[in-house]
């Protein structure tokens, strides 16, 4: 599937539910967070469900995100490479998801509609393509979460799967208000 695809279909969903992977790190975290606020700043409805507690030190990719209810109509996946991943939500979400978003080539989560770019350091560097496809506008709350996943899952730009575009989209989240320095 290609990217411009998953935007036509999140630009056509209303109710949606992004899930993450068990023992949520940066990426997992901050790809769905970013995503969540992207929708609903173009006024859907949109929530995280987490497979797991994440770490206090996370708290703050929460900023700005609205607590919806809603029955959710469409079901999707972030930084989710296997239906194990899934922790305590696989029983319940492992057949449901319509949507997977990753960055792992291994990935088996088994998902019809996969968008998966292995050349990409996180799922965050494709969340910030999406988002740029969508033409929603990187406010410092989502740039702050996915900052946080491009340099957690880059070891602080350390790991060789870094690369230049890597360093070009963590400076377009700069310029958009990333509290890199913090993060």
């Amino acid at each position: 599937m290609k990217l411009d695809n998953v935007a036509k279909i999140l630009q056509e969903k209303n109710n949606i539910e992004i899930l993450t992977h068990h023992y949520p790190d940066g990426d997992t975290l901050g790809s769905a967070y970013g995503l969540c606020k992207a929708l609903q700043d173009i006024g859907k409805n949109a929530r995280v469900i987490l497979s797991g507690k994440a770490a206090t030190k996370f708290d703050y990719l929460k900023n700005g995100v609205k607590e919806n209810s809603f029955t959710p109509d469409f079901i999707m996946s972030v930084d989710v490479a296997a239906p194990q991943l899934l922790g305590d939500n696989e029983e319940s979400y492992s057949n449901k998801i319509q949507l997977c978003i990753d960055h792992h080539g291994s990935n088996s989560l088994g998902v019809e509609d996969s968008y998966i770019d292995a050349t990409a350091a996180s799922t965050c560097e494709i969340i910030f393509d999406l988002i740029t496809l969508m033409n929603v506008k990187v406010t410092k709350e989502i740039a702050n979460c996915l900052y946080t996943g491009v340099s957690t899952d880059t070891g602080c730009f350390m790991y060789t799967n870094t690369t230049a575009k890597t360093h070009m989209i963590a400076a377009k989240l700069i310029e958009c208000g990333a509290d890199f320095a913090v993060i």
